[in-house]
């Protein structure tokens, strides 16, 4: 049962080094002429407050005017209803644009976190696991927790739930202190092939 483990740990590898791979490779072929610039972490606000004050300035502006020449900026109510209307409207979206792109994991950076899902967390866990070293599991484990660009990368690349895999490792590394029925329970929870597979092989014997 132990060389199932380790041959999924190796599925898990050469799947996200191909996943990587692609992507670089696409990456490498896009010569796009015009980049577009992507606004940096945190710059929402700025382009909000920046937003905002424009509009506000603008309606101020348009109201003082009216009010000093209101025969030549003789607009009437319902036009500047509209006006703020349109302008709420476009702040809203652009709102909600800059929310999706600052949350959104951007494409072009998987490749990065399956890189380091490969060497930060399988390629140890498959050593770990071929040498039966307990000790090396159970701090993997913790890294899988505690680590957030590895919690993240695991979460973000469908490598299932970080905490139940962990939880998983944590059984696993701690064989002869826990028993059967908790083995059990994890078993049932568990929502990947390798914690799944882990689990097995104690409840087997191996």
């Amino acid at each position: 049962m132990r060389g199932e483990v380790v041959e999924e740990i190796e599925k898990r590898i050469k799947r996200l080094e191909a996943l990587a791979e692609i992507i670089e490779y696409s990456n490498l072929k896009e010569t796009p002429e015009k980049p577009v610039p992507k606004p940096a972490p945190g710059s929402l606000w700025l382009y909000l407050a920046g937003g905002l004050a424009w509009v506000i300035g603008g309606l101020a502006i348009l109201y003082l005017m009216r009010a000093r020449y209101p025969s030549v900026f003789s607009l009437s109510s319902s036009a500047m209803t509209v006006y703020v209307i349109l302008a709420v409207a476009i702040a809203i979206f652009l709102a909600y644009y800059f929310f999706q792109r600052e949350e959104s994991e951007p494409v072009e950076n998987r490749h990065v976190l399956a890189r380091a899902l490969v060497r930060e967390f399988y390629a140890p866990l498959r050593d770990a696991v071929e040498n039966n070293d307990l000790n090396r599991v159970r701090a993997l484990a913790g890294r899988l927790l505690d680590d957030p660009v590895v919690s993240r990368a695991f979460e973000v690349l469908g490598e299932g739930n970080p905490k139940l895999t962990a939880y998983a490792l944590y059984i696993y590394a701690s064989r002869e202190f826990v028993s059967g029925d908790e083995i059990r329970g994890a078993l049932q929870r568990a929502d990947n092939r390798l914690s799944k597979l882990l689990l097995k092989s104690l409840l087997e014997g191996n």
